[in-house]
């Protein structure tokens, strides 16, 4: 594994790594089945054993690496019924969270709804995925702290990572008129807030969020060594 720098200050704790390191994976920088060198992380930036195997572990707790005693520790593959676990826990908290939103729901943060949407539509007309990614996850978090709901958002977070990362691979794979459809369905979150109407919230949950509305198998199919049980 070639491990490129990042240009990050260099830091010492578990938790700066495993930033570092969640961030390759997720964003599909670094593949599943890849094997990962604690002397080459170590090398990149700049930390001692422990905290890289203080990272490995918090990584492993999220099931985005595979730790083999004697062998190494290699990035997972996509778990399909993680992922599906995952989409309808969102599902569910999503729904009740815009729910709320449209009762209520801060100027200040109804002002970075408004500005995600124009950087991610111009993300899109820049064809620049991974920063619609962030903005995409952006958008969610601010519902959650606009709802007062901050500590629900950080407590999941963390179980979203395989979601995370099958969404940026669908990102990758996507064309234009994919990325258009996850924008058009944020602004009609936005409208609905605006609008204080809950009348088509559970619809628009649904589009966004229904794995009937979001079929993996054209992914499997095209990369099938990524997936857990296609390798």
């Amino acid at each position: 594994m070639k491990v490129m720098g990042s240009g990050r200050n260099k830091g010492s704790s578990g938790l700066y790594v495993y930033e570092a390191l969640s961030e390759k994976i997720i964003n599909l920088e670094w593949l599943p089945g890849q094997a990962i060198s604690e002397k080459e992380v170590a090398e990149w930036l700049g930390v001692s054993k422990t905290p890289i195997r203080d990272a490995m572990n918090m990584l492993a707790a999220q099931e985005l690496v595979d730790v083999y005693p004697q062998r190494g520790t290699y990035i997972s593959y996509i778990d399909l019924d993680l992922v599906q676990e995952v989409r309808f826990a969102r599902r569910v908290l999503e729904e009740a969270v815009l729910l709320e939103a449209v009762k209520e729901f801060p100027k200040d943060k109804l002002f970075e709804l408004e500005t995600i949407l124009s950087l991610s539509s111009l993300s899109i007309r820049k064809r620049m995925y991974r920063e619609f990614f962030k903005y995409d996850e952006d958008f969610h978090r601010i519902l959650f702290e606009g709802c007062n709901k901050r500590r629900i958002w950080q407590s999941t977070y963390a179980l979203n990572a395989q979601f995370r990362r099958l969404r940026m691979l669908s990102l990758i794979s996507s064309d234009e008129q994919s990325w258009n459809k996850i924008e058009k369905e944020h602004e009609q979150m936005f409208q609905a807030i605006v609008s204080k109407d809950s009348s088509f919230v559970k619809q628009i949950i649904d589009d966004h969020l229904s794995p009937e509305k979001n079929p993996h198998t054209s992914l499997m199919e095209k990369y099938p060594e990524y997936f857990k049980h296609c390798k």
